[in-house]
């Protein structure tokens, strides 16, 4: 990847770390969970946060969504 490309990368990324530092500030918990494939086989996930202290909550429904769209058995294509 060339020099307009990372950096391309880099930007895209920054808009959405403006909205990640607000929980890790808070001390929120938060999880980043497999939720499914794309029309392409590619994995999508999905950021949970929960309540300050409420961590139990979170994993418990981290473990329903993982239950419910089964991801382990499954990996993305890969072109060579």
């Amino acid at each position: 990847m060339g020099a307009r490309g990372a950096t391309a990368f880099l930007a895209r990324g920054a808009e959405r770390l403006t909205f990640m530092a607000v929980w890790n500030v808070t001390g929120q918990p938060g999880a980043s969970v497999p939720a499914g494939f794309d029309d392409d086989g590619l994995p999508v996930g999905v950021q949970l946060i929960g309540r300050h202290g409420d961590d139990a909550l979170l994993l418990a429904l981290s473990a329903q969504l993982e239950q419910a769209r089964p991801w382990a058995d499954r990996r993305p294509p890969v072109a060579a």
